[in-house]
C-alpha cells in the first residue's frame, strides 16, 4: 500500500520505465523512487535497433525523493514507438528492512493498527489509505512539478 501511495519502493527493487520519447520539457521524472542508480537508459533508433544512450546526454538528479533525469544536449533520432526509450534503475529505501525510515513503518503500522481496528466495517470493501498519518510520510508523497 505505501508504494502505491507514494511511488516509494520499500526495498531496492530494479525497475525499467518505458516512454514514448523524451518530454520536450528535458525532465524525464522516474516512476519510483527513492533512486540508488540508473544503470542504463536505451532507445529505439530509427532502423528499430536498441541503442545505448550516452550518459553525457543527461544528469540523473538523485537527490529528490524521486529520481529525474534531465537532458543536457540533443538526443539522437528515435522511432515512433510507445517504449523507444527505456530506463533500467535502482529504486528503494535499500536492502533489509533495517534501512526503511522509521517514520514510514510508523505510518504503517498506524494504517494496520486502523484496518484491525475496522475490520467489521471494511467486509468486501477496498481499505482506504487514511491521510490523518499523512504528515509522518510527507517527505515521501509524490508531488508533480
Amino acid at each position: 500500500m505505501f508504494e502505491q501511495y507514494t511511488r516509494c519502493k520499500l526495498l531496492s527493487t530494479v525497475m525499467e520505465d518505458a516512454h514514448a520519447e523524451w518530454p520536450c520539457s528535458g525532465r524525464l521524472d522516474l516512476a519510483f523512487g527513492p533512486v540508488k542508480e540508473v544503470s542504463s537508459v536505451t532507445y529505439l533508433d530509427l532502423a528499430g535497433a536498441s541503442q545505448i544512450l550516452l550518459a553525457s546526454l543527461y544528469y540523473v538528479h538523485s537527490g529528490s525523493v524521486r529520481g529525474v533525469l534531465h537532458r543536457l544536449d540533443t538526443l539522437p533520432s528515435m522511432k515512433c514507438h510507445p517504449a523507444a526509450l527505456r530506463v533500467r534503475y535502482t529504486a528503494g529505501f535499500g536492502d533489509t528492512a533495517d534501512d526503511v525510515p522509521a517514520c514510514v513503518k510508523h505510518w504503517m503500522l498506524a494504517h494496520i493498527a486502523s484496518f484491525m481496528q475496522n475490520r467489521e466495517s471494511g467486509g468486501e470493501a477496498e481499505f482506504k489509505v487514511n491521510s490523518l498519518f499523512d504528515g509522518l510520510i510527507a517527505d515521501y508523497l509524490y508531488q508533480s512539478i
